[in-house]
């Protein structure tokens, strides 16, 4: 019969000292090699069973456009192992589903929550698949990522950065880690009148609510000159105004105190900007942009239709760090919230995944995992690059300005994305744009070095999210009503109000 011993902090008993009875005992030098290999192990457990290979298991939940990195960062853990002669096997099972159904979300949502309730369920859960963050971490059905950071004696809080981290911090925990993050930038039409412009460029960055007040005043004093111009910030921010008011309610909210002040009457009167902002549904959504920067054909049309442009996607940012010859958009600055803290979108571009650890699962081969995860969405391989069953690329690696997590890798990394956009740039010349000052080679390598220098600082920077994943249900109707007329912003807040507190306190 055989027998499996579980053995803690890695100790490794090889299989002769288990099945024999009355050996003798290793001599000095062998067991000065035993005690060797054990400290080179890693700090986790794991289960020895005779007669076969010491196996390593976690379950990932995702969809399957993560897939592939997956397996890429299996890989690497196991050739990692096998160079420091760590004597098992790591298996990496996923449990995934087609990344465009988005119909059975909820369902999945429940089963999920329903199998870690029961004590089961996989180790890993990609955040996306997360309807309420909250319900898990309140639970103690998700684990908080410092305490795995302060167990690891390979890992501490300053090999990431820590403003990045905070912004994700919620109940008092890192319950959600996220692989990358990046900001908006927005800039503003070249063509509206200087004033405007002018006063744009006053800020080194700009809050929503900044925007909404320039967008208003241009509206009040010209537009009927410029009819067509509407707010135009593309992406997530000021798609509608369900998006933007999102956006503004976070910092009324505060998820640490269970407790929300959208009675302020400043709440009150963001509803009524929002109402002129938005009113006849003036706004306009961008679409996404293969290009690292769009055609000037395309830049264009935008610049007919609207008063800013974000971009935030992919390699798009890149329109903030060069000088574009006759530009249609000038002077990009970060987007900030009200509190001056660069806005980063847990569930955009990019962050190219955010991940959380369960309870029930193994935690800390489920964080050892997730370190070679995050080299694996840096540098994807070819089958990782591309969405599934399309020619689409995923939204990391060097398509993308976001800063992977790891301080390690950012330089380097954000270095070789300019590149990666300066060369498209090079190759499409026909497409109508030129950037400025990157026709040498001393000359790309100096406007890269300042670009690479301003995320860098960025990065330092405080931050926060574009929303607190705030439920639609919690706002939806009754903010649709005001926009209607039926009710006041007042009536409109104070149903918020009570919707939001019922919600802290589940």
């Amino acid at each position: 019969m055989k027998c499996k011993l579980l053995l803690i902090f890695a100790v490794v008993v090889t299989a002769s000292l288990l099945s024999a009875c009355g050996r003798n005992r290793h001599d000095d030098n062998e067991q000065e090699q035993l005690e060797q290999q054990e400290l080179s192990l890693p700090y986790t457990s794991y289960v020895i069973v005779d007669d076969e290979p010491l196996v390593r298991t976690l379950t990932v939940h995702t969809n399957n456009r993560h897939t592939a990195v997956l397996r890429q960062a299996a890989t690497a853990m196991n050739s990692s192992w096998q160079e420091q002669g760590i004597p098992y096997e790591f298996r990496l099972e996923v449990d995934d589903h087609n990344w465009l159904d988005f119909d059975e979300l909820d369902s999945r949502w429940e089963r999920l929550r329903v199998e870690l309730m029961a004590g089961q369920g996989p180790d890993i859960v990609y955040f996306s698949e997360l309807q309420d963050m909250r319900v898990l971490a309140g639970s103690g059905l998700v684990v908080d990522f410092y305490s795995l950071m302060d167990a690891d004696p390979r890992t501490n809080r300053e090999d990431f950065f820590t403003e990045a981290l905070s912004a994700f911090e919620f109940n008092g925990g890192l319950f959600m880690f996220p692989i990358s993050f990046g900001f908006y930038h927005v800039g503003i039409n070249a063509n509206i009148p200087q004033p405007f412009i002018d006063r744009f460029t006053q800020y080194s960055t700009i809050s929503v609510s900044q925007l909404m007040d320039i967008y208003l005043d241009f509206k009040t004093t010209h537009f009927g000159e410029f009819a067509h111009l509407r707010p135009g910030v593309a992406g997530d921010i000021g798609r509608d105004h369900h998006s933007t008011l999102q956006t503004i309610m976070s910092g009324f909210i505060d998820l640490d105190a269970h407790t929300n002040n959208l009675l302020d009457p400043g709440f009150s009167a963001f509803l009524n900007t929002i109402s002129q902002v938005f009113e006849n549904h003036e706004f306009i959504s961008s679409g996404w942009v293969a290009t690292p920067f769009g055609s000037d054909q395309f830049m264009r049309e935008r610049a007919m239709e609207q008063v800013f442009d974000m971009c935030s996607n992919m390699l798009t940012p890149v329109n903030a760090f060069f000088q574009r010859e006759n530009p249609h958009f000038v002077h990009y600055v970060p987007l900030t919230d009200d509190q001056g803290r660069l806005v980063i979108n847990a569930s955009g571009r990019n962050v190219w995944a955010s991940l959380c650890v369960t309870a029930v699962g193994d935690s800390a081969l489920a964080w050892e995992f997730i370190q070679y995860l995050i080299h694996a969405y840096a540098s994807p391989g070819e089958a990782a690059m591309t969405v599934p069953r399309g020619h689409m690329p995923n939204p990391w690696a060097n398509h993308s300005l976001a800063s992977p997590i790891l301080r390690s890798l950012s330089e380097d990394f954000i270095r070789q994305s300019f590149h990666t956009a300066l060369n498209r740039h090079s190759n499409n010349h026909a497409d109508g744009f030129n950037f400025l000052g990157v026709d040498t080679l001393e000359e790309r390598e100096q406007q890269i070095n300042i670009a690479v220098d301003r995320i860098a600082a960025y990065n330092e920077r405080p931050m926060s999210l574009l929303s607190l994943m705030i439920p639609d249900f919690l706002f939806a109707e009754r903010l649709d009503d005001f926009m209607l007329g039926i009710i006041t912003a007042d009536t409109a807040a104070r149903h918020m109000y009570n919707a939001v507190s019922l919600w802290l306190i589940e």
